[in-house]
């Protein structure tokens, strides 16, 4: 667990910090932005044009700053990374797109929220790290909120314009 004490005493913790908050705004605002924009577009096509632009800054970040003249990847490494942007990335975004189409921003966002709680009961059931005493608070928590807003979510859809 992370103090207040620890944010000034441990930069980098307070850093990771930052990148996660900065992480899950990020998630919210690029629902919305993909909602208000891409309306009428397919999601495999929003999917596909995020992918590629990512795509094209990211190699542009790795020539900048990392040595890649060295890489040899074999034909097995080829079809990990095939496999890797495929099922880690092109699938997902293409999930994500489609569902902000078909419910709206608001609702996908809440994914960014829960979706941390699969990775604790993973991490618990599959690779046996022990639960700790901040997820009784911090899972209830998470799902009171998740609630509220898909409570208000449901007032807003029924009421009248």
């Amino acid at each position: 667990m992370i103090s207040p004490a620890d944010l000034f005493d441990q930069p980098s913790k307070g850093y990771a910090v930052l990148m996660i908050i900065f992480g899950f705004a990020s998630f919210a605002l690029a629902n919305i932005l993909a909602e208000r924009t891409t309306g009428g577009l397919a999601p495999a096509a929003v999917a596909g044009v995020t992918m590629l632009s990512a795509a094209a800054v990211l190699w542009i970040v790795v020539f900048l700053f990392e040595s890649v003249t060295n890489l040899s990847p074999g034909r097995e490494g080829w079809l990990q990374l095939a496999g890797l942007g495929i099922v880690g990335s092109a699938l997902p975004g293409f999930l994500l797109y489609a569902l902000i189409k078909r419910a709206g921003a608001e609702f996908t966002s809440l994914y960014g929220y829960v979706m941390p709680l699969f990775g604790l009961m993973v991490g618990w059931l599959a690779f046996g790290r022990p639960p700790q005493h901040t997820w009784l608070l911090g899972i209830p928590v998470t799902f009171v909120g998740v609630a509220i807003v898909q409570r208000n979510l449901r007032g807003r859809r029924k009421a009248p314009e």
